[in-house]
Formats: structure tokens, sequence, C-alpha cells
């Protein structure tokens, strides 16, 4: 049981999950995120893109042009701090 446990264990660190007995690697965003519940923050310019690949990321941007609203659309070279998410198709505002 212990040789399971560390095998799991190890898996679980470099950033996959079993699940249905299918290997599904978890998206890793990358920027400032230091902890496991922060969000990263990066510019609008350097989100990266939205696809069905990346759809349900969620980030933080520090330069919100776009007036706040939901779903509405994300727009940099602002001052405002925004959350943002993937909707499979193109960034929009939470």
């Amino acid at each position: 049981m212990n040789d399971l446990l560390s095998k799991l264990l190890a898996w679980f660190a470099i950033g996959t999950l079993l699940f249905g007995g299918v290997w599904l690697a978890m998206a890793q965003p990358t920027g400032t995120n230091t902890a496991p519940n922060k969000v990263p923050v990066t510019v609008v310019a350097n989100l990266p893109t939205c696809n069905t690949g990346n759809e349900g990321l969620t980030w933080g941007v520090s330069d919100q042009a776009t007036a706040v609203a939901y779903n509405g659309a994300v727009t940099g070279s602002g001052a405002t701090h925004q959350g943002v998410y993937c909707n499979g198709t193109a960034w929009v505002q939470q």
C-alpha cells in the first residue's frame, strides 16, 4: 500500500491526476502564481490564447481598460484590476 501511495503522490506532485483509469494532465498556469489558490496576474497582452484547450482558465489582469461588466470584453492598457475567464472562445470579465 505504501508503494501505491508514494506513486500516486509522485504523480500528483508533477501535476497529473488519475481519473477513471485515464491519466489527465492538469493545466498549470504560469505567471505569478505562488500559492495553490492564488490566481495568476498578468497584463491582457500576456494572457494565453483562449481556445477550447484553455477553456476554464481563470486569470487576473492588472490593466483592464473596458468598463467592468460581467462577461464583458477584456481590453488592456487601462488601470483596473479584473478577474477574467476563458470561455473557450474569448477572455471575458468575471
